[in-house]
């Protein structure tokens, strides 16, 4: 540098600091998978067995609904009110 030159500031400092910040989110990354494994599978598969068994209610609706107005249908009832409770309580555990 030569005399009565002011010193430019450097842009390392900055990406000094970001390297800093992106390695504290890396490293909290890290925690978080080791703290909660395979949380995003996880995830994948509860929304996975909710949407099938949103699916399954709704076909069992479909069986009820006809049932219920037609006495000739009704013997078939009772297992699709069991089909239905099942899949009822899987969608809100």
């Amino acid at each position: 540098m030569l005399r009565g030159e002011q010193a430019l500031p450097s842009p390392f400092r900055r990406s000094g600091q970001r390297g800093k910040r992106r390695q504290q989110q890396l490293h909290g990354k890290i925690r978080s998978e080791v703290l909660l494994p395979f949380r995003s599978v996880r995830m994948f598969f509860y929304l996975a067995f909710m949407a099938s068994a949103g699916l399954g209610s709704l076909i069992a609706l479909t069986q009820l609904l006809p049932a219920l107005g037609n006495p000739t249908r009704a013997a078939g009832v009772p297992e699709t009110l069991k089909g239905l409770g099942i899949d009822v309580a899987a969608i809100t555990k």
